[in-house]
């Protein structure tokens, strides 16, 4: 047996490849001390309880991946399923009374326009969160119609900043369904360990509710793409890391994602 080696905050940890919407894809490098940031940025915020049983059904590849470490930090137990089907995922929370469950919006119309749906006991589940796409109001009022016990998340994130900057929380979607829909829009408010801002070409923060590229800066961003010095200084701008989303806020502090700048299709 060779010696036990302790890795160092700034050794590579994982090496995750993204091509996004820009072509070819690209290895963005995390440090131990990237992921470790990362969870402890979302762990701070999320609403978790004491005693979750969470349920992960994405590709173990994928920075979503990242999940599994916020709960392993709070000592959940974790269910894993290879593949996201509906019926499967019913038949796991029941088995194994699940509270918390991560989606995609469209994962989630599957789940509810499933016929089967009526037919397994769900009642342990009490927390959602979703992403990747805004939630609309009918499918969020349809949804906490059939589970009024759980309370809905939205985040922000991305590959380059190992896991998400922007969290929107349970009682933000209940204000935004009882008060203006439209607030469904947003991806929610800054995550305390990361910063976030909305800037011109020339890095000038834009003025309140006027569209820029959303920009951010935090222990948890890439260093950088592997072997790929162009893309990397290309991705960096004064120390913050371009996302290439176009963005803006408004007075409440969330922030609304309104589309690319840059774009392969």
């Amino acid at each position: 047996e060779g010696p036990a080696i302790r890795p160092s905050d700034g050794d590579l940890a994982w090496l995750i490849y993204t091509s996004g919407t820009t072509g070819l894809p690209k290895g963005a490098m995390f440090s131990h001390k990237n992921v470790v940031f990362s969870v402890l940025n979302s762990a701070i915020e999320f609403d978790h309880r004491s005693d979750e049983i969470c349920i992960f059904h994405f590709p173990l590849y994928h920075i979503a991946t990242y999940y599994i470490l916020i709960w392993h930090l709070r000592t959940f137990e974790v269910v894993l399923l290879r593949a996201f089907d509906p019926k499967q995922w019913f038949a796991t929370v029941e088995k194994h009374r699940v509270s918390y469950s991560i989606m995609a919006a469209t994962m989630l119309v599957m789940l509810l326009n499933d016929p089967t749906i009526d037919d397994y006991d769900l009642s342990s589940l009490r927390g959602m969160l979703y992403g990747a796409a805004p939630m609309p109001a009918e499918l969020l009022r349809q949804a906490m119609k059939r589970w009024p016990q759980v309370g809905f998340n939205t985040v922000f994130g991305m590959t380059e900043v190992a896991g998400n900057v922007i969290y929107m929380s349970p009682t933000d979607h209940v204000y935004a369904l009882e008060h203006d829909t439209a607030l469904l829009l947003a991806c929610g408010r800054s995550l305390p360990l990361s910063a976030s801002r909305i800037v011109d070409d020339v890095m000038c923060d834009m003025p309140l509710g006027d569209i820029g590229e959303l920009v951010i800066q935090g222990d948890q961003v890439t260093s950088g793409y592997w072997h790929d010095t162009e893309r990397t200084q290309e991705a960096f701008k004064g120390g913050w890391f371009r996302t290439g989303d176009l963005a803006r806020w408004d007075e409440n502090g969330l922030l609304y994602i309104v589309g690319r700048k840059k774009d392969m299709i």
